[in-house]
């Protein structure tokens, strides 16, 4: 097998113990089961009867909208989207991601609607995924992944990442995103010029 390189390496076997030994270690833990296993039942017993009480207190989230600050000055305010507000088919597409939405000052039409959770703040603007639906909100047409610029204020859309699975790896302004997706895998680097 040329080019193959074969490496052994000996292990030492732990010694054998004596059967006393063994009988000593097995009936001690035989014992601390059997005096264990009225403890376990309690335990299992009262955990049952607390998931059947009815919850005390409802948790409640603060929905508050959170500031992002360029030069002093706040460029967007964004908040989670209560799953309450969305159509059923956009709760069924975004099962376990949540959307948010966002406010601009001064206000910028493509800041109107939902976006996905994907945002990487840089000092220069900040990376979104936009959720762009039919008029009705019944199907997800297309999710860009977007670049706002803070200084001019211009918008501009990278790729349409609908139906790929996001990871980012890096900083703000040395990153990667990987996404899964199509039966391929999609790479986009994004870096400082």
């Amino acid at each position: 097998m040329k080019g193959l390189r074969i490496e052994i390496k000996e292990i030492p076997l732990p010694q054998k113990s004596s059967k006393i030994e063994n009988l000593f270690g097995g009936g001690l833990l035989i014992l601390i089961g059997i005096l264990s296993l009225p403890l376990i039942l309690i335990f299992w017993i009262g955990a049952m009867i607390i998931n059947l009480l009815p919850s005390r207190k409802a948790v409640t989230i603060a929905n508050e909208w959170q500031t992002i600050v360029s030069d002093n000055h706040w460029i967007l305010k964004f908040r989670w989207i209560n799953a309450d507000d969305l159509t059923d088919y956009l709760h069924g597409y975004f099962d376990i991601q949540p959307l948010i939405e966002y406010r601009s000052d001064p206000e910028i039409d493509f800041f109107q609607g939902y976006f996905t959770d994907f945002r990487l703040e840089r000092t220069d603007g900040i990376f979104v995924q936009k959720v762009n639906h039919d008029p009705i909100k019944e199907e997800v047409t297309s999710l860009p992944l977007c670049f706002f610029n803070y200084q001019t204020k211009e918008v501009e859309e990278i790729k349409d990442l609908k139906d790929y699975e996001l990871d980012t790896k890096g900083n703000p302004d040395d990153f990667m995103i990987s996404a899964i997706g199509d039966g391929h895998e999609l790479q986009i680097r994004l870096k400082r010029k």
